[in-house]
C-alpha cells in the first residue's frame, strides 16, 4: 500500500508511545519505507532541477528536506530509547545471572554441608522459589545455567539420603506444576491470536524444562498430554503462517498484475498522444488499486515495488519523448491560432449580425482543425477566443431579445414626429425650405423600425405629413 512521507512520521509518533521492545520490527520497517520513498523523492528533484536547466555539477548537495529532520530526529529519539532499554536489559540480565550463580552456589554448599535433610527442605524450597522469581539471563550462558542448577536439584534429591515423605512431597507438586502447564496449554487450543499463543506457549515449555521429576508412574500420561497439545498448537501455528503465506502470494500474484498492466501501457498507445493521455488516467486507477492490496511477503514486496515504480518510469519517459515531438508542432499551431483570436477580435464589436456570425462560425471550423498549441497555452489561446465569440453573441441575443421595446420606442417617437411636422409651418421659397426638409427626413430615417403591423400605417402617414 503506498504511504507518504508524513503518514510514516506520523505513525513512528505514535510508534513512540508504545514500549520500545515491542516496535523495533516496526520502525525497523518504517525507517526503511520512509528512505525508500525520501531518495525517490530527492532523485526525481535532481531529475527536474536538470530538466529547468540547473547545473547539477555546481550544485553539490541538495538541502535537507524539513521531512528528512523531523523523522532523524525522531528515530534519534527511538534509537537512544532502544540503546537505554539494551542497556538495562543487558544489566538486569548480568544481575540475574550473578543472582542465579548465587542460588546455584548456596544449593552446593547446602547439600555439601547438611545432613539433616528434613531440616534443610524448607530452605531447599526457598531457594527454588528465589530462582524462579529472578528474570531473564545472557542467552549464551542459559543453558549451562539450567544445567548446574539442575544437577544440584538432582543431587538435592537423590545424591543425599533424602527421607521418603519429603521426596514424595515434592514430586506431589511438581505433579501439580505440570499439570497446570498442560491445562493452560490446553486452554490455548481455543485462542485467536497467534502472537498470544506463541508468548504463552514459550513461557510454558521453559517451565516445564525447569520443573522437577514426578511420579514415574503418573508422567508418561502426562507426557503424553503436553506433547499432544504442544503438537497440536504448533500445528495451529503453522497452519496459520501457511494460510498467511498463501494470501501473500495471492496479493504478489495481483500487484504483478498491475504491474504487468502498467508495462504493456506503452506498446498499447504506440505514438499517439491521446492514448497516452487516457492511459495516464487508467494509470491513477492502478496506483489507487494498488494500495488496497494486502501485504506481501517482506522481500517479494520491496522487489514487486521496484518492478512497478520502473514500469511507471518507462511509461512517464515515453510519453515525455513523445511530448518532445509534439513541442515541435506548437509553436505553428500557436501562430495560427492567434492569428484565428485576431480576427475574432476584430469583428466582434460589429453589429451586421449576419454577416458577422457566418464569418465567425468559418473561423470556429477552422479552430477545430488546428493541432494542440501545447498544455501550458492551449488553454489561455482558447479563453481568448471563446471570449471574443462570446462577446458577439452575447451582444447580438441581447439585442434581438430587446428588438419588440426599442420598435414600440420607435413607434411613440414617430408618432410625436407626426405631430411636430402636422404643426410645423415652412415659409420662403423652394430653396430655402430645402434644408429644413432634408432634416426632418434624415431624423425620421434616424429613428429607426417600428413594429411590422405598424409599418404601411406609419410610411402612409409620413409621406402625407411631408
Amino acid at each position: 500500500m503506498e504511504i507518504t512521507q508524513e503518514e510514516i512520521i506520523t505513525q513512528f509518533e505514535a510508534l513512540m508511545q508504545r514500549p520500545v521492545e515491542e516496535v523495533a520490527q516496526e520502525a525497523t520497517e518504517l525507517k526503511a519505507l520512509f528512505y525508500k520513498l525520501h531518495n525517490d523523492a530527492r532523485a526525481a528533484e535532481r531529475e527536474q532541477l536538470k530538466a529547468d536547466g540547473v547545473d547539477m555539477t555546481e550544485m553539490a548537495e541538495l538541502p535537507v528536506s524539513p521531512l528528512e529532520l523531523r523523522f532523524k530526529d525522531l528515530y534519534a529519539k527511538y534509537r537512544d530509547a532502544r540503546t537505554k532499554l539494551a542497556h538495562r536489559k543487558q544489566e538486569e540480565q548480568q544481575k540475574n545471572l550473578t543472582a542465579k550463580q548465587q542460588v546455584i552456589a548456596e544449593l552446593k554448599n547446602l547439600i555439601d554441608n547438611e545432613e539433616n535433610i528434613g531440616k534443610s527442605f524448607d530452605h531447599f524450597r526457598d531457594l527454588q522459589d528465589k530462582w524462579r522469581s529472578i528474570g531473564g539471563v545472557p542467552a549464551d550462558r542459559l543453558t549451562d545455567l539450567r544445567a548446574a542448577y539442575m544437577m544440584e536439584v538432582d543431587r538435592f534429591y537423590y545424591n543425599i539420603k533424602i527421607n521418603k515423605e519429603l521426596k514424595e512431597y515434592d514430586l506431589a507438586k511438581n505433579l501439580e506444576t505440570r499439570k497446570a502447564i498442560v491445562g493452560k496449554l490446553e486452554e490455548l487450543r481455543t485462542e485467536e491470536k497467534i502472537k498470544d499463543i506463541e508468548l504463552i506457549l514459550n513461557a510454558a515449555k521453559d517451565e516445564w524444562e525447569e520443573t522437577g521429576p514426578v511420579h514415574k508412574e503418573a508422567y508418561p500420561e502426562l507426557r503424553e498430554r503436553y506433547y499432544s497439545v504442544l503438537r497440536e498448537l504448533h500445528k495451529k501455528i503453522q497452519d496459520h503462517y501457511s494460510v498467511l503465506k498463501e494470501d501473500q502470494h495471492a496479493n504478489l500474484e495481483a500487484k504483478r498484475a498491475l504491474v504487468a498492466e502498467v508495462a504493456g501501457m506503452v506498446e498499447q498507445c504506440g505514438d499517439s498522444l491521446p492514448r497516452f493521455n487516457t492511459a495516464a488516467k487508467r494509470l491513477e486507477e492502478i496506483k489507487e488499486l494498488w494500495k488496497h492490496v494486502g501485504q506481501v511477503d517482506k522481500k517479494a514486496n520491496m522487489r514487486v515495488w521496484n518492478e512497478f515504480k520502473e514500469a511507471q518510469d518507462a511509461f512517464f519517459g515515453a510519453k515525455r519523448g513523445l511530448m518532445g515531438e509534439a513541442r515541435a508542432g506548437f509553436k505553428e499551431n500557436k501562430a495560427a491560432k492567434e492569428a484565428l483570436i485576431a480576427s475574432a477580435m476584430a469583428i466582434k464589436d460589429s453589429t451586421d449580425w449576419k454577416e458577422t456570425t457566418e464569418e465567425l462560425k468559418k473561423l470556429q471550423n477552422r479552430w477545430k482543425t488546428i493541432g494542440p498549441a501545447g498544455p501550458r497555452d492551449d488553454q489561455k489561446l482558447w479563453k481568448q477566443f471563446r471570449e471574443s465569440c462570446d462577446a458577439f453573441f452575447t451582444t447580438k441575443k441581447h439585442f434581438f431579445d430587446t428588438i419588440d421595446d426599442r420598435q414600440a420606442g420607435n413607434l411613440k417617437a414617430k408618432e410625436e414626429m407626426l405631430k411636430e411636422m402636422a404643426a410645423t409651418k415652412l415659409e420662403g421659397d423652394k430653396d430655402t425650405m430645402r434644408e429644413p426638409i432634408k432634416a426632418i427626413m434624415d431624423r425620421w430615417t434616424g429613428l429607426g423600425h417600428v413594429p411590422k403591423a405598424d409599418i404601411d400605417r406609419m410610411d402612409a402617414a409620413y409621406k402625407k405629413a411631408l
